[in-house]
């Protein structure tokens, strides 16, 4: 976020914001051929560049706003330097890999899982001497040090450690989710315009994503020991740090797809290699011109609330004492597109709103016990804001009738209510 800001500050508006996960998301395209000549020399390097260029999952975070796409690459960055070090161990190499941990670590605090599973894959897989897996280990605990500062400024983040959590348990829904998502892109909300579709397209992107999976499968055992090797570490890497998830997650569920995602970087560079297994290079080939065009539809594709919209129309309509009750998921949205009538009027109307909603930036009386009480010859109306699925404010008050159908805006929607006269 800090290199958001400052790329806000020279480039504004939605470009800005998304312009950093927009080059990280670049930049991984080339680690991943450098990971896959690793494997396979020049042409394997081209599969892998190409499918991470085009994977539908890392395409859909590199136009995000958010620091995933950024954690996904630095974590390649640190396979690739790892790999380096314990070849052909140097302090400039070991400082590259210290550097590349501290990266990670500040983008995204499970990028340390991914860290531990390199480790642990350097170790079993490449079967590393151990002055150079020291080497390795003191140049990643050197880095993970560096985050001591932040952990004490940001100690009230740890407040939140044992309160509840948005992510379900552990179990086949959200293993399962994971895995769906991995190959096909986030989850598609039921109420966004063309969902279906969108959802088969998804379906389209995991069939041919597995099948470079299943290639690469089908033939490890009749590849030559340094390339088995090698796909070996960098599944154990990207498999190691999602089972590390998996299993803190019984203690305290944390199982969700993005946070995955920062782990799953090397993992797609091994479907490349599936694909570059395959006889048929015109099928291969085909495939991946598929996933270009399943991730262009889903990356332009309405798969959000269409917060604007709602906020502009709402900001139209509401007048004198009027109340606009939002839900805790779309709040901070509201304030953020509303006019400043709308801004002016928005409250979330709850006894209980879960601090994950951002409520350490809430302005004061942003959140109210119970509806405001109106004198019968006050003429008031309550814009209800819901986004389906998500936690919703209090009902209104007895007495108040919706006036007009509930109106969606993709994923948000809003219902006006008043009392009869």
């Amino acid at each position: 976020y800090l290199v958001q800001h400052l790329v806000v500050s020279v480039v504004g508006g939605p470009v800005g914001l998304r312009l950093t996960s927009a080059l990280a998301g670049s930049v991984a395209i080339p680690l991943g051929g450098a990971l896959g000549r690793r494997i396979g020399g020049d042409r394997v390097g081209l599969w892998c560049a190409a499918t991470v260029a085009v994977f539908p999952s890392l395409v859909l975070a590199s136009r995000d706003a958010r620091m995933y796409a950024l954690a996904t690459t630095l974590v390649l960055a640190t396979i690739l330097a790892l790999w380096r070090l314990v070849e052909r161990p140097s302090w400039l190499r070991t400082a590259v890999y210290a550097a590349c941990v501290i990266g990670s670590l500040y983008t995204n605090y499970f990028t340390g899982f991914a860290v531990i599973a390199e480790l642990a894959a350097a170790l079993v897989v490449l079967r590393v001497d151990r002055r150079r897996l020291a080497l390795a280990t003191f140049a990643a605990g050197a880095g993970a040090l560096t985050l001591t500062p932040w952990l004490v400024y940001a100690r009230a983040q740890f407040a939140h450690g044992s309160s509840p959590f948005w992510v379900g348990s552990v179990g086949f829904s959200t293993v399962g989710g994971v895995v769906f998502q991995f190959f096909g892109g986030p989850s598609i909300d039921a109420g966004v315009p063309g969902a279906f579709a969108l959802q088969v397209l998804q379906g389209v992107a995991v069939v041919i994503g597995l099948t470079g999976a299943v290639m690469l499968a089908a033939r490890v055992r009749r590849l030559q020991p340094p390339i088995w090797r090698s796909c070996a570490f960098l599944a154990v890497c990207g498999l190691g740090g999602i089972a590390l998830l998996v299993l803190v997650s019984i203690w305290h569920p944390l199982v969700e797809a993005r946070y995955a995602s920062v782990m799953w970087g090397p993992l797609v560079c091994l479907v490349g290699v599936g694909f570059s297994a395959v006889r048929w290079h015109r099928a291969a080939t085909a495939g991946l011109v598929v996933l270009v065009g399943i991730s262009i539809v889903l990356s332009v594709a309405l798969t959000q609330p269409n917060t604007p919209a709602l906020a502009s129309d709402v900001g139209r309509q509401v007048r004198g004492q009027d109340l606009v009750a939002s839900s805790p998921a779309s709040y901070l949205l509201l304030l953020a597109y509303g006019n400043p009538a709308t801004r002016s009027r928005t409250r979330i109307v709850s006894t209980d709103v879960p601090w994950y909603w951002g409520t350490a930036v809430f302005p004061p009386g942003a959140v109210l016990r119970h509806y405001p009480v109106r004198g019968s010859d006050v003429t008031d109306r309550i814009f209800y804001v819901q986004v389906p699925g998500q936690p919703s404010a209090a009902s209104p008050p007895a007495g108040y009738r919706p006036v007009h159908p509930r109106h969606c805006y993709s994923t948000i929607c809003v219902t006006v209510y008043a009392r009869p006269r």
